[in-house]
């Protein structure tokens, strides 16, 4: 819903790491910013604090036809379905988005050069998030699109208590899940 508002910055970091250098960059940033983290100390996927850019993408891993765009905390899924593609003889690209508006379009425009296939993957709504705001670019594009497939939450409740592991394999966030969706989509 904060991606609605106008001048609002929003991020969703990866890893504490990420959260550590992004809160820095908000610091320094003119405009409200609101950043969206992770409550259940979730791995760690850099060995040290990255240098992000606020409005930046983050290139994780190079391949070709298919993009595995990620936002937050799924990052670390989002690797494992890489790999678990890439035993498939699926070379995916990961792009990892720690700021989800502004979007990095630029990223994007690159990836849809090699890539007809663009998987957008969040801890979110499929409605209103993310992989809303890249469908949203991608209406508003008269080139070449690649198809688009949203993993993330239904937009329907969860009518019990559970871990969010529990969350995470209801919704498809699971690394296997991801791959799956992805070997249907191709």
């Amino acid at each position: 819903m904060l991606r609605l508002l106008p001048g609002m910055t929003v991020l969703a970091p990866a890893d504490a790491l990420e959260v550590r250098a992004l809160l820095k960059a908000s610091l320094r940033h003119d405009g409200p910013v609101y950043m969206r983290i992770g409550k259940k100390n979730e791995p760690l996927v850099h060995e040290e604090e990255p240098a992000l850019e606020i409005g930046r993408a983050v290139t994780m891993r190079e391949g070709r036809g298919v993009c595995l765009l990620n936002t937050g905390t799924t990052l670390p899924r989002v690797l494992e379905a890489a790999d678990l593609l890439k035993a498939d003889g699926i070379e995916a690209e990961v792009l990892h988005f720690p700021t989800v508006k502004p979007l990095d379009v630029e990223a994007l425009e690159r990836a849809s050069t090699t890539c007809s296939l663009f998987v957008s993957v969040e801890e979110h709504s499929v409605i209103g998030g993310f992989g809303g705001s890249i469908a949203e670019w991608l209406g508003g594009r008269a080139e070449y699109r690649p198809r688009l497939e949203r993993v993330g939450a239904a937009d329907e409740f969860i009518h019990e208590t559970c871990e969010q592991e529990t969350a995470m394999e209801k919704f498809g966030l699971t690394a296997k899940a991801i791959a799956e969706r992805v070997k249907t989509a191709v």
